[in-house]
C-alpha cells in the first residue's frame, strides 16, 4: 500500500488547460519526440511544463501540464519562438524558466500552445529566465 507522503510526493495536480493563464512563469521539464497517441505513426513533441507563479497555479487549479504540438504547432509557434529565445535545440529549453504565452496556430479550430518567450520573468532569483 502507499502512505499518504508518498501519495502527496507522487500525484500532483495537474494544471486544467481551460485555466492556465495566457502568460505565465513557467519551467519546462522535458521535451520529448515520439508516436502522436491519436495518429499512430505520425511523430509529435510532448513538453512537460511546470507553473511556477504561485498565482498561475492557483487560477489553473494545478501546477504542471503536458502539451502536445504536432507538425503545425512545431512549425508556426515553437520554432519561432526558440528564434525569439536563441535557442537551437529542444534539449536546451530544458530545465529553463521562461514567461510562457498562449499562441494559437493558423487552422481553424487549433487548440492553444504555450510557447517560451524572451521576457524575463518577475521572481526573484529562482525561477529567472536563463535563456
Amino acid at each position: 500500500m502507499t502512505d499518504i507522503a508518498t501519495l502527496n510526493d507522487e500525484f500532483v495536480p495537474r494544471a486544467r488547460l481551460d485555466l492556465i493563464p495566457d502568460k505565465f512563469l513557467g519551467r519546462i521539464l522535458s521535451v520529448e519526440e515520439k508516436e502522436d497517441t491519436n495518429f499512430p505513426g505520425y511523430q509529435a513533441l510532448y513538453m512537460e511544463i511546470a507553473i511556477e507563479d504561485p498565482a498561475a497555479i492557483a487560477k489553473a487549479e494545478g501546477d504542471a501540464f503536458t502539451q502536445k504540438m504536432r507538425g503545425m504547432h512545431v512549425n508556426e509557434l515553437l520554432i519561432p519562438a526558440m528564434h525569439e529565445c536563441g535557442v537551437t535545440d529542444t534539449e536546451d529549453l530544458v530545465g529553463k524558466s521562461y514567461v510562457l504565452e498562449k499562441k494559437y496556430a493558423s487552422f481553424e479550430g487549433s487548440n492553444p500552445r504555450w510557447v517560451p518567450t524572451n521576457s524575463k520573468g518577475k521572481s526573484k532569483g529562482k525561477g529567472k529566465s536563463t535563456a
